[in-house]
């Protein structure tokens, strides 16, 4: 019996998660859709879980609204994959650039 990617890919993220390291898995999560995989519910769940408890509640509800990982985005006539990183980047770009008073 050999490993099975998804659980095994499902089993990381809710490690990292749990240790509030939710861009490695918000990464991890990314090479299941750069594999042409959608990510599972369950994923989806834990993500949202692991940014809610660390106080990104807002990037929590960004997620849950989101089509990230569960399909395509549609920009004129071209479907692209949307990643998790695209949301945490969007996220961190006014933290690491805070408006001057």
């Amino acid at each position: 019996m050999g490993v099975i990617p998804e659980t095994a890919f499902e089993d990381m993220i809710n490690v990292l998660c749990k240790a509030g390291r939710t861009e490695q898995a918000c990464k991890l999560a990314d090479g299941i859709v750069d594999r042409g995989r959608e990510v599972p519910g369950r994923v989806r769940t834990i993500l949202i879980n692991a940014l809610r408890k660390a106080g990104n509640a807002d990037l929590a509800m960004k997620l849950m609204h989101s089509k990230i990982g569960i399909g395509y985005d549609r920009m004129g006539s071209i479907k692209r994959r949307v990643k998790f990183r695209v949301l945490v980047d969007r996220l961190m770009a006014p933290a690491l650039h805070p408006c001057p008073l």
